[in-house]
């Protein structure tokens, strides 16, 4: 999601998502899948090694529940693949 302020941020982001985009053509007919998991803030300790403590990360998804998700795609019968999963809390 594109934000003030955080332009470079965001532009790491995207190209994330496009080299994801990418790798899915490039190994089509393999037996490598690829996914993308593009999920918003997460709970971690990266705030406060960062000494920013003033973010409020009670309203940021739980590394464990990530956790799930990843999984449950990975944990899919071979024929089905989810390609895309956007989280938000």
């Amino acid at each position: 999601m594109a934000r003030p302020e955080q332009s470079v941020y965001c532009a790491s982001k995207f190209g994330v998502y496009g080299f994801t985009e990418v790798l899915k053509l490039d190994l089509k007919g393999t037996n490598i899948r690829v996914a993308g998991l593009y999920q918003g803030g997460t709970n971690t300790q990266l705030f406060s090694k960062a000494n920013e403590l003033d973010k409020p990360l009670d309203n940021f998804t739980d590394p464990a529940d990530l956790a799930d998700i990843i999984v449950f795609m990975l944990t899919r019968p071979p024929k089905l693949w989810i390609h895309d999963i956007r989280i938000t809390y």
